[in-house]
């Protein structure tokens, strides 16, 4: 049993209500992209993952994990 786009955003509308907290369902998507990629996903998985035509599409949530890759250099043993 799968869920539509519809179906989720009425989900996460009930949620957000329930809860009090104010957040825009796309940030649901943007987190998922940002946990991925610090995860180690490659970039052309999450593409696909993501349904993006364009890999430059996906390549904005990299961006967001300038901190996560800052921590990997200091880890590699030529640091």
């Amino acid at each position: 049993m799968g869920f539509t786009e519809s179906g989720i955003k009425r989900l996460v509308e009930r949620i957000k209500e329930a809860s009090g907290i104010k957040f825009h369902v796309h940030k649901l998507r943007h987190t998922f992209a940002t946990l991925m990629l610090e995860g180690g996903c490659d970039i052309f998985s999450l593409s696909k993952m993501m349904g993006h035509s364009d890999i430059k599409t996906t390549t904005i949530y990299l961006a967001a994990c300038v901190h996560h890759l800052r921590e990997q250099i200091l880890k590699h043993p030529l640091n």
